[in-house]
């Protein structure tokens, strides 16, 4: 049976997609990282787990504002909730 890929499951997808391809190896740079601890079915929230350099760091609040946030909603074509874990 063929199954025809919905919004939702296009959506989760990008936003792994752009985890996976443009976030993670981006912060690996600096000596960072993010994994994902959870990530909703419909893509309408995501937990994440800061790593490396950027856990603890107080520059992680900037790098969680102006890059991993827009980044998350521009690939979730919309809002989506973030939670960050320690």
């Amino acid at each position: 049976m063929l199954r025809c890929a919905t919004p939702m499951t296009t959506r989760r997808a990008e936003i792994q997609r752009v985890v996976d391809t443009i976030l993670r190896p981006l912060l690996e740079i600096d000596g960072g990282g993010l994994d994902v601890v959870a990530l909703s079915d419909d893509g309408s929230s995501i937990e994440i787990l800061l790593t490396g350099a950027l856990r603890g760091d107080p520059s992680a609040t900037l790098v969680k504002d102006h890059v991993i946030a827009p980044a998350l909603r521009k690939a979730a074509a919309g809002e989506i909730t973030i939670k960050y874990t320690i």
